[in-house]
């Protein structure tokens, strides 16, 4: 707000980590911050709507995306995911979205729709194999609960791995997890 409260910021900050960037304004450093998740958020959409579309075509997303990636180290392109998770991640795309004054559309929105669906996606592929393959499951592990790993966290507030358990309860099977 002031260049006494930067002065006094950085002092606690660089404590914790010694890149500080300053910008001009709180409305700023809050817009970078909803620009950064936006942005992890949509790549993380991206990868899962190639899974989706692989998926409609019986091709192996994994294999798909790591040839795309191979010898062009300028867009590696993630995963597929059940989702991202952390307070952050599912709100700031949204509070990006409606940052935007004019009514239009928002990757905001796009990546949003497409990660909350992809713990329910992961459980039809679920029940599918199981059904495909006459299996009753009854017990599942989930390995993975938390949603990152770089750093690590114990942090699971909105993870999509614990959104798959749900199906997987209402579903009568025992679920067990580890991180």
């Amino acid at each position: 707000l002031t260049r006494q409260c930067s002065s006094l910021a950085t002092k606690v900050f660089e404590r914790i980590n010694p890149t500080i960037v300053k910008v001009n304004n709180l409305e700023s450093a809050e817009l970078i911050k909803l620009i950064n998740n936006t942005y992890r958020d949509t790549v993380f959409a991206f990868a899962n709507d190639i899974a989706l579309l692989c998926e409609e075509y019986n091709i192996n997303a994994f294999d798909t995306i790591q040839a795309a990636n191979e010898g062009y180290p300028r867009n590696p392109i993630p995963l597929p995911s059940p989702g991202v998770g952390g307070i952050c991640l599912v709100k700031d795309p949204y509070l990006y979205r409606h940052s935007i004054k004019a009514d239009r559309k928002s990757f905001g929105s796009f990546s949003r729709e497409i990660n909350t669906q992809m713990p329910g996606q992961i459980f039809e592929k679920f029940k599918r194999f199981a059904s495909k393959n006459n299996m009753k499951i009854s017990h599942v592990m989930i390995i993975g609960l938390s949603f990152k790993g770089l750093p690590e966290t114990s942090d699971m507030r909105y993870s999509p791995a614990l959104e798959l358990a749900s199906f997987m309860k209402q579903s009568n099977i025992n679920v067990f997890g580890h991180d």
